[in-house]
C-alpha cells in the first residue's frame, strides 16, 4: 500500500481551505450544504447513534451502580433507607467490590507477564518450503522483535493494564488503534561552518543545536466505557452495523484537530466559533453522560464540544457528497466501510473510506453475555452481595452502638434541674435529686445484642461473592482456610482459582491482543517497516491463556523432568538446552539464557579442546617404539614428519614390509632418527 492509500484512510477530506472551494459541479460546497447537520451522512450517523444509545440505556443503569460500588460510594436512588446517614445512623460501605475488581485485575495482569503475550506463526494454508528453515526462524524472530519493541515504545502494556481494570468494573473494555499521530522528539544536530564543526572554527560557538521534530507514530488508545456505543443486540462488535465513540472535548484540544492530517481545518474552526457563541439555552441540548460527572466542574463541562467518531457501513454516495475521496469503480448505492467524524451539532469534519478493511475499535467482554456485545464484569456479578453486605454491616454497627452502655434514662421529676444545670453524662458528674427514692433519678438502659445473627448473614454473602465472581478469598491473601497449610491444598486452591480466569484470558487473547498486534503487523507490512526479506505472510497468536494455565504447571513439570534425567544414563534422551530455554521463557527470563549461536560456539570450542586432549592422551598411552616397525613406509614418513625429521634423508628402507612380526631393530625410533641424521660417509 503506497503513501496515497494510507493517506486516504487517515486523511479523508483535504485539510486546506482552498481544496474545499475547488469541487466538481453538482457537489455541495462549504460551509452549509456540505458539512451542516442536515446532510444525509450526518443524519444517517445521528440516527444510528440514537438507536445505539437507546439499546445501551439498560446497561448504563447497571454500569452506574457498578461504578459507585467500585468507588465505595452510595447512590441516592439505591439507599436502603430514606434518610441514609442522618442522625446517628451508620454510612459505612464495605469495599468488597473494589477488592474483587483489583484482585481480578492483578491476577490477569500477572498472567500476561512483563511483555505482551503473543507470537508469530506460519499460516496454515501457505507453503513455506521454498524458504530455508533457519531463514524462516530468523524472519519470525525479527518480526516479533520489531513488534515487541514498538509495543513497548507506545506503552501498550500500560494501556492494556487500564483496559483490564475497566473490564472488571463494567464488563466491557474497548481499545482504538492503530491511530496515526505525531509526537515531539528531541534531536541534536551538528553545526557546520565552511565544512567544519562550529567549535573548530570558533571555540565560542556551540557544536550541537537541540531541535524538536514531529515524528509520526502509530499508537493504541483506550476508549472509556461511557464513550463507546454499538448495537447492544449484536453478537459481537464486528456484527454491529457500526461503532461510535462519543466524547466531549475542551476547545483547545478540539482546535488541535485542525492541524491533524485528514480533518477539515476550516470546518473545525467554524464549529469552535459557533459553539463559543452559542447562547446558554442551547447548552441543555448537549448530551450528558456518566463520564461528565468526573471530568471537572459544571462550567468546564458545559464549555466542551461534542465529537462523534463513526466507523462502520455507509453508502458511497453519502460519503461522496460529504467530500470524501472515493476510489474508482465504487457505485453510489453500494455500501462500504468508512470513518466519519461529526462535531458540534453534527458538522462533518472528516469523511473517508476505510481502505484498510478493518475497524480500529477492539472491544472485549470480561464474561460474555449471550447475544449481546456488553459483557458482565466482576462488579456486576456481585451487585446483590454488595447490597446485603453493606446492609448487614450497617445494622451490625447500629446494633452495637444501641446495645452498648451509653444510653441512660433520666427522671426529671426527681432532678433539681436548677442546681444540676444540664443533663449531659460524664464521669464524676454530681446529680441533685429531690423527692422520695423509689425510682432512680438516672439509670442505664440496655438493648439486646443481636449481632451474632448479623455476623452469620455477613459471612454468608461474603461467601456468595466469592462464588459469584470466581475469585475466592485465597487469591487476595486470605490465610484462614485449612487447605493453605499443605502443599497439596495450596495446589488445589491455585488450580480452582485459575479456572474462572481461563475464559477471561481467552477473551483478551481473541478480542484485544491478537486484533491489535495483527493490525499493527498489517500496517507495518503496508508501509515497509520490516526488512525486505521479512515481508512474508504470518499469523499472530496470543498466548495469555497459556501463560496462566501453564506457567507454574509447565515449569514444575520441566523441573521434575530435569531432576529425573540428571543421571548420565538418561541425559542422552533429553534436549536439555531446549528445556532450560522453555523454563526461562515461562518465567520471563529469556535475556538470561544464551542464544543458540552462543551455545553452538561453546560446544564447538569444547569439542576442539576435547579432541586435542584425546590426541595428547593417545600419544602418552601408545608405545611408538614397538608400533613403528609394523607401519608401512608411508605411515613411517608421516610419523617422522610429525617429529620434525625429513623422511627423504633416511637411507634405505626402514623396515622390511614383507616381515610379519617384530623386526630385529631394537634401537628404537630415536636411534634410527639419530642414525639417519648422520652423514653417509661416516664423517665425524
Amino acid at each position: 500500500m503506497n503513501e496515497g492509500t494510507i493517506g486516504a484512510v487517515y486523511k479523508g477530506t483535504e485539510s486546506d481551505a482552498s481544496a474545499q472551494t475547488e469541487q466538481p459541479e453538482g457537489r455541495p460546497k462549504y460551509p452549509k450544504e456540505n458539512i451542516s447537520a442536515g446532510c444525509p451522512l450526518s443524519s444517517y450517523i445521528n440516527t444510528l447513534f440514537e438507536e445505539f444509545k437507546s439499546s445501551k440505556k439498560p446497561f448504563e443503569d447497571i454500569a452506574e451502580e457498578c461504578w459507585y460500588n467500585f468507588l465505595g460510594q452510595y447512590q441516592s436512588n439505591l439507599n436502603w433507607r430514606t434518610k441514609e446517614g442522618e442522625g446517628n445512623r451508620s454510612r459505612i460501605f464495605i469495599k468488597i467490590t473494589t477488592l474483587k475488581c483489583h484482585t481480578a485485575h492483578a491476577k490477569i495482569v500477572d498472567a500476561f507477564g512483563h511483555k505482551v503475550p503473543f507470537s508469530l506463526d506460519c499460516v496454515q494454508d501457505i507453503d513455506y518450503s521454498q524458504i530455508p528453515k533457519e531463514k524462516l526462524k530468523e524472519i519470525i524472530f525479527k518480526r516479533t522483535e520489531i513488534l515487541s519493541k514498538n509495543l513497548d515504545a507506545i506503552k501498550f502494556r500500560d494501556v492494556l493494564d487500564t483496559a483490564v481494570l475497566t473490564s472488571t468494573i463494567f464488563g466491557l473494555t474497548t481499545l482504538k488503534g492503530p491511530i496515526l499521530t505525531t509526537v515531539k522528539k528531541t534531536v541534536m544536530k551538528e553545526r557546520n561552518l565552511m565544512g567544519m564543526a562550529a567549535d573548530q572554527v570558533d571555540p565560542g560557538l556551540r557544536r550541537f543545536d537541540v531541535e524538536f521534530v514531529n515524528e509520526p507514530v502509530f499508537v493504541i488508545d483506550h476508549v472509556p466505557w461511557w464513550e463507546y456505543y454499538a448495537d447492544a443486540n449484536a453478537k459481537s462488535s464486528k456484527d454491529s452495523v457500526g461503532e461510535i465513540q462519543f466524547k466531549r472535548m475542551l476547545p483547545g484540544d478540539f482546535l488541535q484537530l485542525a492541524d491533524t492530517p485528514g480533518y477539515n481545518s476550516e470546518a473545525i474552526r467554524w464549529v469552535a466559533e459557533t459553539c463559543a457563541a452559542a447562547v446558554p439555552a442551547e447548552e441543555e441540548k448537549k448530551y450528558i453522560q456518566l463520564g461528565d460527572n468526573y471530568t471537572g466542574t459544571g462550567g468546564i463541562k458545559d464549555s466542551r464540544i461534542s465529537v462523534l467518531e463513526y466507523q462502520g457501513w455507509a453508502k458511497v454516495g453519502m460519503l461522496r457528497d460529504a467530500g470524501a475521496e472515493i476510489p474508482d469503480g465504487m457505485e453510489d448505492e453500494s455500501m462500504t466501510e468508512c470513518i466519519v467524524v461529526l462535531a458540534g451539532d453534527g458538522t462533518v469534519i472528516k469523511a473517508a473510506v476505510n481502505l484498510l478493511g478493518m475497524r480500529l475499535f477492539h472491544s472485549c467482554p470480561y464474561k460474555k453475555r449471550p447475544h449481546s456485545i456488553y459483557g458482565s464484569g466482576v462488579a456486576e456479578l456481585m451487585r446483590d452481595s454488595q447490597k446485603m453486605i453493606n446492609s448487614s454491616a450497617r445494622m451490625l454497627i447500629d446494633n452495637k452502638a444501641l446495645s452498648g452502655n451509653g444510653m441512660v434514662e433520666v427522671n426529671l421529676a426527681r432532678l433539681d434541674t436548677r442546681r444540676t444545670t444540664d443533663l449531659s453524662v460524664y464521669p464524676r458528674k454530681v446529680w441533685y435529686s429531690k423527692g422520695d427514692g423509689s425510682v432512680p433519678a438516672v439509670r442505664s438502659v440496655a438493648f439486646p445484642d443481636v449481632t451474632m445473627g448479623l455476623r452469620e448473614l455477613l459471612e454468608l454473602f461474603v461467601r456468595f461473592a466469592d462464588e459469584e465472581t470466581g475469585i475466592p478469598k485465597y487469591t487476595s491473601g486470605d490465610q484462614g482456610d485449612f487447605l493453605n497449610k499443605t502443599a497439596s491444598g495450596m495446589s488445589m486452591l491455585m488450580g480452582q482459582a485459575n479456572v474462572g480466569f481461563k475464559t477471561v484470558l481467552r477473551n483478551y487473547d481473541d478480542y484485544i491482543v491478537e486484533p491489535v498486534v495483527e493490525a499493527l503487523d498489517k500496517i507495518y507490512m503496508a508501509l515497509g517497516m520490516y526488512p525486505q526479506d521479512a515481508m512474508i505472510p504470518l499469523k499472530v497468536t496470543a498466548s495469555g491463556t497459556q501463560s496462566i494455565i501453564a506457567r507454574e504447571i509447565v515449569v514444575e513439570n520441566i523441573m521434575k523432568l530435569l531432576q529425573i534425567t540428571a543421571n548420565p544414563q538418561d541425559a542422552m534422551f533429553l534436549k536439555r538446552p531446549e528445556a532450560i530455554r522453555e523454563v526461562a521463557s515461562r518465567l520471563d527470563l529469556r535475556d538470561y539464557v544464551k542464544s543458540e549461536e552462543e551455545i553452538n560456539q561453546i560446544l564447538t570450542m569444547l569439542n576442539e579442546q576435547g579432541n586435542k586432549a584425546a590426541d595428547e592422551r593417545m600419544r602418552e598411552t601408545v608405545d611408538m617404539d614397538r608400533l613403528y616397525p609394523f607401519l608401512t613406509r608411508a605411515e613411517q614418513e608421516q610419523v617422522l614428519a610429525k617429529l620434525g625429521v625429513q623422511p627423504s634423508k633416511i637411507p634405505g628402507p626402514i623396515t622390511n614390509p614383507q616381515q610379519v612380526g617384530p623386526v630385529e631393530n631394537t634401537q628404537g625410533i630415536s636411534a634410527m632418527i639419530t642414525q639417519a641424521a648422520q652423514p653417509q660417509g661416516g664423517a665425524q
